[in-house]
């Protein structure tokens, strides 16, 4: 990777803007950093989202809005594989590819979601208490329960062996 011999960038929220708009756009960091002619370097880049919390909260909006952006894109793709079939299989790829990237920049709105069924009917009060009361039995644990001291642990060192 070739490394740039950019002057020290200071932040600035309209330079923190432009890169995030170009991130919403569907742009990727590096090519918005790159685009941008006061833009930090990678390195930088992370710091401010560490430092500036107004530009972790931008960067984090324009991460959801570039997940939109390639959502729409798949609907694009959706209708050009119609006119180009043959080209089904990189549609397919591509699609994917987005997809996940949409997924991982807005889970909420476009994660897998996951369900889960409670199979076995909740328990009420009483019966919960009861089921305690009959493992704390079980296992020789709970207020309860009296437990014949070991003795072997009551003898002294020298009187074990």
């Amino acid at each position: 990777m070739a490394t740039h011999n950019k002057r020290i960038a200071h932040y600035t929220p309209r330079i923190a803007d432009r890169i995030c708009e170009h991130i919403a756009l569907g742009g990727t960091i590096k090519a918005a950093l790159t685009q941008e002619p006061l833009g930090p370097s990678l390195a930088t880049f992370w710091k401010w989202l560490d430092a500036y919390p107004e530009f972790r909260d931008k960067f984090e909006r324009a991460q959801q809005l570039q997940a939109t952006m390639h959502a729409d894109r798949i609907l694009e793709m959706a209708t050009e594989v119609i006119s180009s079939p043959n080209k089904a299989g990189a549609y397919k790829v591509a699609s994917d590819i987005l997809k996940w990237q949409a997924e991982i920049r807005d889970p909420k709105k476009y994660g897998q979601k996951v369900q889960h069924e409670l199979k076995a009917p909740p328990l009420k009060a009483e019966d919960l208490k009861a089921e305690i009361k009959r493992l704390e039995e079980e296992l020789g644990v709970g207020t309860d329960v009296k437990q014949e001291p070991n003795k072997a642990t009551l003898q002294a060192p020298e009187q074990l062996q």
